[in-house]
């Protein structure tokens, strides 16, 4: 199994669960809840849960902006080492 991690050019190490809250958190900036039949719903979550491609490539489209180098590990230990660093 391999294992991501992504670096940016300061050398700062994100896993991608991190970079995944840190867009969630963008989402959450940029668009106010979202309403589905009178109820409201965190807009991150709700797109996550209703179109999990969209919520992907809007992902993948935020990493790309960030100019990340992604980095592939074998090994717990070499992600977590990554991490660490």
């Amino acid at each position: 199994m391999t294992y991501t991690t992504y670096k940016d050019d300061d050398g700062t190490h994100y896993s991608e669960s991190e970079l995944q809250e840190q867009y969630d958190d963008m989402l959450r900036d940029c668009y106010d809840t979202t309403t589905i039949a009178g109820l409201e719903y965190d807009t991150a979550r709700a797109l996550r849960d209703i179109d999990p491609i969209a919520y992907r490539c809007g992902f993948v489209d935020y990493i790309d902006s960030r100019d990340l180098e992604e980095l592939s590990h074998e090994t717990v230990a070499e992600f977590l080492a990554a991490l660490d660093s």
